[in-house]
């Protein structure tokens, strides 16, 4: 192994009359995060990197971003299997189809709490 191999090393210019480069190392472990412009990113410092060139992106959540698209604001028709998903405001859902409708519904404000029940 080389170090390098273990680090994603960016350079990145800070705008001004007295512009400066900095470096921003982070580590390549994939954690990933997704921001408030809807990208996900591997790890908490990949968009912190990416913060220095859009002063308005923020962390949006842990984990993945989701894209849940539908059609005519209509809802996926679900299964009635039971796995359940337990979601940030505190409801289970019956199974992850239906948790993606009240996600689609949701406007943004609901994620993933964790797998399970509640």
């Amino acid at each position: 192994w080389k170090v390098m191999d273990l680090l994603e090393i960016g350079n990145l210019k800070t705008g001004g009359k007295d512009s400066q480069e900095t470096t921003v190392v982070c580590p390549r472990n994939y954690e990933p995060v997704c921001g408030t412009n809807g990208v996900t990113y591997p790890n908490e410092c990949s968009l912190c990197r990416e913060l220095f060139r859009n002063q308005a992106l923020d962390k949006k959540h842990d984990g993945r971003c989701v894209k849940v698209r539908t059609i005519n604001g209509a809802n996926i028709p679900c299964s009635l299997e039971y796995t359940p998903i337990c979601g940030t405001n505190g409801v289970t859902y019956r199974n992850k189809c239906h948790f993606c409708n009240a996600v689609a519904t949701s406007r943004g404000s609901l994620f993933l709490r964790h797998r399970g029940a509640c």
